[in-house]
């Protein structure tokens, strides 16, 4: 072993004690902080006057087979039905061109399954309400609609993205006192006591707070690959226990599961509607503005993850390239010092594209030294590689277990976990740098892109919503 080589192991063995020291850090303070923590209690009958009101939003383009689920979960929020509305945006373009359209589920599904009589019916937008339950609003996005709050309508087609969705809609909604909008995906399904906690905490303190709670991709978990199993129960442990966090440090907005005043989007004038990660984007620009960070809401909703390694990979290459599109906005005007803004890209890099990087250059190192491991049994790093296979297994058996409740029903549950404990000890090692290969390729498409100032709109990185598994 030369030189070279031998720093570059000692480097690579002092951040794999870095970040696992860190994650245990993390885990242990959360765990701490999980046990001391009170969900408040909703009275509904203590609501008054200056109580928040809720607009739920979700951009809703191809989610024909999930979206009546989640407006099913949103209704059942535990919170006064008069104080929050649920806003689907739908785009004309699938309108006009599909049998089966996001819109023409939802009208079906409320006229004649819920016996609901539409309030206003228009080509662009469709109401409903009931004594019972929070009203139900469909926004239909023109084609020509130019992306901007309050912006214009063309004759000519404007590519869709999920930004120019939700800046319509922000053209649309009656601004009201003590206003929220919340985020979630076409498949969320939010823990019912969100509003209730957010509205506990702004009648106590009396601030108007940027939130952030985690999203657990694992509500599909028995319908996808064992490939992304493992992606699911790694995101949902990081979304759980190190976001609380990395929300002192960065202002990450994670899209879905996120909570902001409306004042603060139309004084911002929404989000950038060509940015493919547009709501870090929108997370940098508050922190200019107002100086402040998300905080943390202990509240989680669930969703599904992609459910093949394509689906994976695509998400992941939109959240690689915009991440990187953000820090290299560097001609962007900022309210803070040169020096500020520097030290915020760097933690955003640090805490994000770095340990991408790392993570690919550890997971080649790792498949090396498993092939190695395999070939030659009585290696000098075999019994490390099977400490390490062991630890993966009991971490797996751990995460499911603290993640088995949000998770859909499915028989013969040990002869499945046994499968895919095998598929750790045969197929991951082997593999592992897939699951950091999405970063990588975007980040290099970003910088490219910025040297040759190209223009060019890939079409999976406009409004591409991730194929779903059918949902009962």
């Amino acid at each position: 072993m030369n030189t070279f080589q031998s720093i570059f192991l000692v480097l690579l063995s002092i951040m794999s004690i870095y970040l696992s020291f860190r994650l245990l850090v993390f885990f242990t303070i959360e765990t701490c902080r999980k046990h001391n923590r009170k969900t408040p209690k909703q009275n509904v009958n203590g609501v008054n006057g200056n109580s928040l009101f809720f607009s739920a939003i979700i951009p809703a383009k191809e989610e024909s087979e999930v979206i009546v689920n989640t407006i099913k979960s949103l209704q059942k929020m535990e919170y006064p039905s008069n104080l929050y509305e649920i806003i689907i945006v739908t785009d004309q373009k699938e309108t006009s061109s599909s049998t089966i359209s996001t819109r023409k589920v939802i009208e079906t599904w409320m006229e004649n399954d819920c016996k609901i009589l539409p309030e206003k019916k228009t080509s662009q937008e469709n109401r409903y309400s009931t004594l019972n339950l929070a009203p139900v609003v469909i926004y239909d996005i023109p084609k020509g609609f130019d992306g901007k709050v309050n912006g214009t309508i063309a004759q000519d087609a404007v590519p869709s993205t999920k930004a120019r969705a939700l800046n319509y809609a922000f053209s649309k909604m009656k601004k009201r006192t003590n206003h929220y909008c919340s985020f979630f995906d076409a498949e969320t399904h939010p823990d019912p006591k969100i509003f209730s906690y957010i509205d506990k905490y702004f009648s106590k303190e009396k601030k108007f707070l940027l939130w952030q709670g985690p999203a657990l991709q694992v509500r599909n978990f028995w319908d996808i690959s064992f490939f992304s199993k493992i992606a699911a129960l790694s995101q949902a442990f990081s979304h759980e226990f190190t976001l609380p966090m990395l929300l002192n440090w960065i202002p990450f907005l994670g899209g879905t599961n996120m909570h902001i005043p409306f004042s603060i989007l139309l004084k911002l004038k929404g989000f950038q509607s060509n940015c493919v990660t547009e709501d870090l984007e929108l997370g940098v620009r508050i922190w200019d503005k107002t100086n402040e960070f998300p905080k943390f809401l202990p509240l989680v909703c669930t969703e599904q993850t992609p459910s093949t390694f394509k689906g994976y990979y695509y998400q992941r290459l939109r959240w690689g390239k915009g991440n990187i599109q953000v820090l290299l906005q560097s001609k962007k005007c900022f309210l803070h010092s040169a020096v500020q803004v520097r030290w915020l890209f760097f933690k955003l890099f640090f805490l994000g594209p770095f340990e991408w990087f790392f993570y690919a250059i550890i997971s080649v190192f790792v498949t090396t030294t498993s092939i190695n491991s395999w070939l030659n049994i009585l290696n000098q790093l075999a019994p490390f590689y099977s400490i390490f296979l062991l630890t993966s297994i009991v971490l797996l058996l751990m995460h499911y277990l603290w993640y088995s409740k949000y998770m859909n029903k499915s028989k013969h549950i040990g002869i499945k976990l046994f499968l895919l404990s095998t598929y750790i000890v045969f197929i991951v090692p082997l593999t592992s740098f897939l699951y950091g290969l999405p970063f990588l390729v975007g980040t290099f498409q970003a910088i490219f892109e910025r040297l040759f100032k190209s223009k060019k709109q890939n079409i999976r990185e406009c409004w591409t919503k991730t194929p779903r598994t059918p949902e009962c």
